[in-house]
């Protein structure tokens, strides 16, 4: 799902035109914005336009790295990093609109938080009667960025007008929600934390609307000096009157994991500052109640007067609605009038900690509250493999310890050996779940002795006896059958564990990664856009002409695959080419998937053998397992 990036209200438009493309004097006009507090894929960019007379030809919309000082002499810098889809800019309006200009392919770049662009709005296709109007704010912008057009091969810093602009990206991890924030933008003036200091807790308060679990905060930071040591978030709930004098920190309720303080960016300006990601994990992750107010801020228990932390305030007309709070021990608060803190607070519906010990699916019941609470929410799937299925009875999965319910408010506290779900049982249906899952072991296991082969025939069917009494066989040309054996040894605990646990699932299908044949992706791929692009060398591959019927049945899939406790499924829909390069169509989906993770096909099998070489207990250190296609059969 995409979200807004950074803006600047069509509400602001000038009366004072910029012709871009008139006799290729000015060809592109454009604003500098920041990401915000995370990484976001380039998705979209709307701008303000409208053509004058008859322009012919295409404008786009370019993104480029920034020079200069933000806010006032910015400027973009080589090359542009992503270039649009065309629009026609015949298809302009006579009168100002926005208009959206997509990115495809390998123009979905990754924006970082850490780094400020140029987005520009160009056309050189016009003359001096025909082309396109936009108009910057010349009376009072307040964007943080600031204008800039190009003449020539030059491009101009305006550090007085702001341009009228949207521009969208899709975050990496879309399982978290916004629950409050107040954009870096803002930042006007910074405070200082440190051991002993005014500020040493500093921070503020926010407002929740719905009930949902805190699992991340961001915060303006930098460093000024060389501090050492750590520095952590806190999430407080409030007493007082929100947003008046009296709306304070009262008690602590959460606390994030550590950031290392080295690692903030050196102050400079407050241009400089960043925000940091402050995670709260295991038994940290608190759920918050709707319609409930709290506070959040940072502490930082060491440096001093000339090594500390310097904290992002806007104490020019804040307009957030809460209110800086600060405190030296954590104990006495100030609710500063006239002042806020900029941050935000993210938050899930579903929230698990990683699986370090084992668990006990005993029954039915149980099997069906965690298949229920598997496909209700995205877990990280790393209890996907585990809780797919609804295990029978007698069929208990080879692990041990005890599960655990019970009920807090309108959530259910799920405790799985040392590990905590929490789930908003609201939303919680016990319904029948999907049988088809990747196969989680993974075939790259050569640093653990591990060896992989691959096989291809066809079916065959036994006709029957002959004269001589000897069996009869006839290939069924049209149904070929690929088989995949692993040779597994010295697994680790987690996966020895994992592997245990597939030994008796031979009547479950599986999708059935090939992974001689795995290839790196280039780009980041956002899988709602249904294509996947890959070297074109990679599809003239055997594997794509051998899977030909079982694409055409609908049970030819890619895996992507980033690790053992990270991957997921999409069936091929289809194949072809354009700007972007070489691409399969896959289904839909709201994951996106960085550069660098494997892509991997795969065909729809059975686990038709698992021979265990060498066993720990309930764990299987070593085996040989071979997974057979079925084939031209879709499974679901």
């Amino acid at each position: 799902m995409s979200v807004l990036i950074s803006s600047y209200s069509e509400s602001n438009n000038g009366t004072s035109n910029v012709s871009v493309g008139a006799s290729g004097i000015v060809t592109a006009d454009g604003q500098s914005f920041s990401v915000g507090p995370r990484d976001l894929t380039l998705d979209s960019a709307k701008f303000y336009i409208k053509k004058v007379n008859s322009p012919t030809g295409s404008c786009y919309a370019r993104v480029y790295a920034m020079a200069g000082v933000y806010g006032s002499t910015s400027i973009p810098t080589g090359s542009a990093l992503a270039v649009s889809d065309a629009v026609d800019v015949a298809s302009l309006g006579t009168s100002y609109a926005l208009v959206e200009f997509a990115f495809s392919g390998a123009n979905r770049i990754a924006l970082s938080a850490t780094v400020k662009y140029f987005v520009c709005f160009e056309f050189a296709g016009g003359d001096g009667s025909n082309y396109a109007h936009i108009a910057p704010d010349t009376t009072s912008p307040t964007h943080p960025g600031n204008n800039c057009w190009k003449a020539g091969g030059g491009w101009t810093a305006v550090g007085s007008q702001d341009l009228p602009f949207y521009v969208y990206g899709v975050p990496a991890d879309e399982t978290l929600l916004l629950i409050d924030g107040y954009s870096e933008g803002n930042v006007s003036t910074t405070g200082s934390s440190y051991s002993g200091a005014t500020a040493q807790h500093d921070g503020n308060s926010f407002a929740n609307t719905s009930a949902i679990l805190l699992t991340k905060a961001y915060m303006l930071l930098a460093k000024s000096g060389s501090p050492t040591g750590t520095v952590v978030a806190k999430l407080w709930s409030h007493t007082g009157t929100y947003g008046g004098t009296d709306g304070k920190p009262g008690t602590l309720l959460a606390t994030s994991d550590t950031v290392d303080v080295s690692t903030l960016a050196a102050y400079s300006d407050v241009w400089a500052m960043r925000f940091v990601e402050f995670t709260f994990s295991g038994a940290q992750v608190y759920a918050l109640a709707a319609s409930t107010n709290y506070c959040i801020t940072i502490e930082y228990a060491a440096g001093n007067s000339s090594n500390y932390v310097r904290t992002g305030l806007d104490s020019s007309s804040p307009t957030h609605g809460g209110r800086r709070v600060y405190s030296t021990n954590g104990t006495s608060w100030t609710a500063q009038s006239g002042a806020e803190f900029c941050f935000f607070v993210y938050g899930t519906t579903g929230y698990h900690r990683s699986l370090d010990d084992t668990i006990t699916l005993q029954d039915n019941d149980a099997g069906r509250m965690l298949a229920a609470l598997d496909s209700q929410f995205v877990l990280s799937d790393e209890l996907s493999s585990l809780l797919n299925r609804r295990p029978e009875a007698a069929d208990s999965m080879v692990l041990s310890d005890a599960l655990s319910v019970e009920h807090y408010d309108s959530w259910k506290r799920v405790s799985l050996a040392d590990e905590l779900i929490l789930v908003d049982q609201r939303d919680v249906a016990v319904e029948e779940v999907p049988t088809l899952e990747v196969f989680p072991i993974s075939g790259m296991l050569s640093e653990a002795g591990g060896e992989l082969s691959l096989g291809h025939g066809y079916l065959v069917d036994v006709i029957g006896p002959s004269a001589d009494g000897t069996e009869q066989r006839a290939l069924l040309r049209n149904v070929p059958v690929h088989e995949v054996s692993y040779g597994i040894a010295d697994l680790g605990d987690r996966e020895a564990r994992m592997l245990a646990s597939l030994v008796h699932r031979s009547h479950q299908d599986w999708v059935v990664p090939v992974w001689p044949w795995m290839v790196r992706l280039a780009e980041a791929t956002v899988l709602d856009s249904h294509k996947v692009y890959v070297p074109s060398a990679w599809l003239a591959l055997a594997p794509f002409a051998w899977w030909a019927l079982e694409f055409a049945a609908g049970s030819l899939y890619v895996v992507f695959w980033r690790g053992f406790l990270a991957f997921e499924k999409r069936r091929v829909t289809g194949s072809g080419s354009d700007g972007g390069g070489s691409y399969l169509s896959i289904e839909d989906g709201p994951t996106v998937w960085a550069v660098g993770s494997m892509l991997v096909p795969a065909f729809v099998g059975r686990l038709t053998s698992v021979e265990a070489e060498s066993r720990d207990g309930p764990q299987v250190r070593s085996a040989r397992v071979t997974l057979t296609s079925k084939g031209t059969e879709v499974s679901p």
